[in-house]
């Protein structure tokens, strides 16, 4: 019996959050103005809060707080792999060879009448 009152409890409740969402097309009551000034507003909010926190994030990484930032001693400068960093430096400048040998080549363009 008490199981079953608490049901009624539960349904009664439902019915209230449903008539809410009721399509009844005698009862819908169009407030168009209400729903614009709702959806407008949140939108209003929701960059205000936006702003406010890249606002704060500008502040925290332009104080370092956020982002720490050291200074490069020597010690850590002698742990850099020297053959590593000459490869590096050949491939970039075997890539500016080839992107210039590119540039200024004369154009071949196939006609495929021919």
């Amino acid at each position: 019996m008490k199981l079953f009152i608490y049901t009624e409890k539960i349904k009664g409740k439902f019915n209230q959050a449903m008539r809410f969402f009721d399509r009844d097309p005698e009862r819908i009551e169009l407030r168009a103005t209400r729903d614009w000034n709702l959806i407008l507003s949140f939108f209003i909010f929701i960059n205000i809060i936006i702003m406010i926190a890249s606002t704060l994030f500008f502040f925290s990484v332009n104080n370092r707080e956020l982002l720490p930032v050291s200074e490069l001693s020597a010690d850590s400068m002698s742990r850099l792999d020297k053959d590593k960093v000459q490869k590096a430096a050949k491939a970039i400048v075997e890539k500016e060879r080839v992107f210039q040998e590119l540039l200024n080549s004369p154009i071949k363009v196939v006609d495929p009448s021919l």
